[in-house]
């Protein structure tokens, strides 16, 4: 047996490639973090720790009789480079520093180089007396970019290094699957689950002619990266840069990736299992559709991997089982209203730190059926008298995954008082904002890494929209910007229908809440009905206006409850002087969402001002005034966090009420 490094030499005139394009193929900026408090083990040939790449974060851990003797290694500085560097090169190479550059190297000596490129195994005992420091280092992730071959050249995993991945289970290893264009491993061995086995792409996104394939056996467990021609650190002066390839290069790609993900979410360091599966789930699929023999999981993909997973189907190891009776498990909340939160338009999350995330692939179906995993019906076409009901079981905040009606698709979800529940984000329209503005949850995914939310969705629900334009005397228009115009239509002399808000009457602070729809008004009385409400409007005199709102929602919100609001609106002139006042008063409600707010909600809006002419088109006014704003009540999120504890957050709708002081002007054409 010998052990050789995995690199394939291949001479190219510097600048005409680097590690920039390795880095945007696999996703990789710093606003994932950039590996600090993470110890990362390179066992190699010795690195040249004092390179102004790594400086200040690398220590030299010798082999013991080799202190301090020989040449410091290109290879393994490259390696130790491509993971950990700081991008202090000359521009021309197209370097573009580590994965993790704050990461602390520790440089394991496992190969002797006596002179440049002769890279010397030392001893398997050696190998074994390095891993145990390193062990004891604290180090969580091991980069080895070597392999063991036999007498006829051949690549395979060695019963040492076997030895070493299974005695120490809390380290996840890196190991380069080597540059022979064949399979890794004739054999097929079991319980090392902390390994990850990388392969090399080049710049075309493609598996490098050279590179190692995982078989069917090792396919589970691998995952390929940018090998081809790479920039780094060389070791022959502190400034010393060249470029390498081999699965060597692609393997501390991987290493740094996952020392981003230590840094980030420390319980991984001690769970390899996690770790690796992270990135497994989250690798772009290359080659045959899912895990294949040539590609494994795919391409790392970094931005996917810092994304919550909630993964699930029918092809996991273990899928959850339906219960004797899953109807009898409350699972979903609000279910007719926006989306999933991690669907557009909310496809944002952030973590505890505040960075942010965008999600991937929520699916937006709302419904559960209870049916066999086996016989699933067409989402389609949910099944009538199921449509609300358990289902498949839904995941806690532990795990953050549920399966629907196909039994392979997953959302995410979590926990209240028990009942576990989809997380589904509420809309908030201007009437309470601020304040929903202030509850945020935060929820684990099946990794338990912990995610923050919004519990609102903060999409814009400006609105700027004209008057009622008079096309001819029985048809008005009024533009509304990124929306189609509404309109109005004269049937008769007293008879009118359209789409709008305000019927075709003026602007009305109620009405101002709620979503465009269509209406038909007779005189002074008219109804509008959309999507998500019905409103009644009675105009007995000019100044007096009473509405009466059917909600789904609570005021242009929705994924809070249902509400009823009754509200009357008096304005009136004196002279250049005028005044409006709007009570609204709106009861119902429930505890189905994430979201609660009170069961009776009194809002108020006013305001009083004058206006006047400056000449005979030109208009202006001063005006005090208050949008619709609720003066009582509370709005509130609860959730069970991991430890099962129930968390309930509140904040008073009426600490969040703006006055805004305007004065306008108007020209008329």
């Amino acid at each position: 047996m010998k052990r050789c490094i995995f690199v394939v030499l291949l001479m190219m005139s510097f600048g005409t490639q680097g590690s920039e394009w390795a880095h945007n193929s696999i996703h990789h900026t710093l606003d994932y973090g950039d590996g600090s408090g993470v110890k990362v083990g390179v066992f190699d040939g010795a690195v040249r720790c004092s390179h102004q790449e790594l400086a200040g974060h690398c220590t030299n851990y010798d082999a013991p009789g080799y202190e301090g003797s020989g040449y410091w290694s290109n290879h393994g500085t490259h390696v130790a480079d491509t993971i950990a560097g700081v991008n202090k090169s000359p521009g021309w190479i197209g370097h573009d520093g580590g994965v993790a550059p704050k990461a602390h190297i520790g440089s394991y000596q496992v190969f002797h180089e006596p002179y440049p490129g002769a890279s010397m195994w030392i001893t398997d005992e050696n190998e074994a007396a390095q891993v145990a420091l390193a062990a004891s280092h604290g180090v969580s992730v091991i980069n080895m970019s070597y392999g063991a071959y036999d007498d006829w050249g051949y690549p395979y995993l060695s019963d040492e290094m076997l030895q070493l991945w299974r005695q120490h289970g809390n380290i996840t290893f890196v190991n380069a699957s080597g540059n022979e264009s064949v399979v890794m491993d004739p054999g097929n061995v079991k319980n090392i689950d902390n390994v990850i086995f990388v392969g090399a792409t080049n710049q075309n996104g493609a598996l490098a002619w050279w590179s190692n394939t995982p078989g069917n056996h090792y396919k589970d467990q691998f995952i390929v990266a940018p090998g081809d021609f790479i920039s780094g650190a060389f070791g022959q002066s502190d400034a010393d840069y060249g470029h390498m390839s081999g699965t060597s290069m692609a393997a501390p790609i991987v290493t740094g990736a996952v020392a981003l993900l230590h840094s980030y979410w420390g319980h991984l360091k001690n769970n390899p299992q996690a770790t690796a599966s992270i990135l497994f789930e989250s690798a772009t699929d290359l080659g045959a559709p899912g895990v294949d023999a040539v590609y494994g999981h795919g391409l790392l993909n970094i931005e996917k991997a810092f994304n919550p997973a909630a993964i699930g189907g029918p092809g996991d190891d273990n899928p959850p089982a339906p219960g004797d009776d899953p109807c009898d498990d409350v699972v979903i909340t609000n279910p007719d209203v926006g989306y999933p939160i991690g669907n557009p338009p909310g496809d944002i999350w952030y973590d505890s730190r505040g960075n942010r995330h965008l999600s991937h692939g929520v699916p937006q179906n709302g419904f559960r059926s209870c049916v066999p995993v086996d016989n699933p019906p067409v989402v389609d076409d949910p099944p009538p008298d199921c449509e609300f009901c358990g289902g498949y079981p839904i995941g806690t905040p532990g795990d953050g995954i549920w399966y629907d009606s196909h039994g392979d698709r997953y959302y995410y979800a979590y926990e209240r008082n028990g009942e576990r529940r989809v997380l589904e984000r509420a809309k908030a329209s201007p009437v309470i904002i601020k304040a929903a503005s202030k509850l945020s949850m935060v929820f684990f995914d099946k990794f338990g890494r912990d995610y923050k939310t919004n519990a609102v969705n903060y999409k814009s629900v400006d609105r700027v929209a004209s008057e009622y334009l008079n096309l001819n005397e029985n048809m008005s228009i009024q533009m509304v910007n990124g929306d189609n115009p509404n309109f109005k239509m004269k049937l008769s002399d007293d008879v009118a229908i359209g789409r709008g808000r305000t019927l075709g009457f003026e602007s009305n602070p109620v009405l101002d809440m709620l979503d465009d729809g269509a209406f038909i008004v007779k005189d002074n009385i008219g109804i509008m009905h959309s999507d998500t409400s019905t409103t009644a409007l009675y105009k007995p005199e000019d100044w007096l206006t009473f509405t009466y709102t059917k909600e789904n929602g609570y005021l242009g919100s929705t994924g809070m409850g249902k509400y009823d609001t009754i509200a009357s609106t008096v304005s009136k002139e004196y002279g250049m002087f005028f005044g409006s006042t709007t009570m609204a008063l709106s009861t119902g409600g429930d505890d189905n969402g994430m979201v609660k707010m009170s069961s009776t909600i009194p809002a108020l809006a006013f305001e009083v001002g004058a206006k006047g002419s400056f000449k005979k088109n030109l208009d202006w006014s001063f005006t005090v005034g208050q949008a619709l704003q609720p003066v009582d009540g509370t709005m509130s999120v609860s959730y069970d966090n991991r430890h099962g504890r129930n968390l309930v957050k509140s904040v008073d709708l009426g600490d969040d009420r703006d006055t805004i002081v305007m004065f306008r002007l108007k020209f008329t054409w």
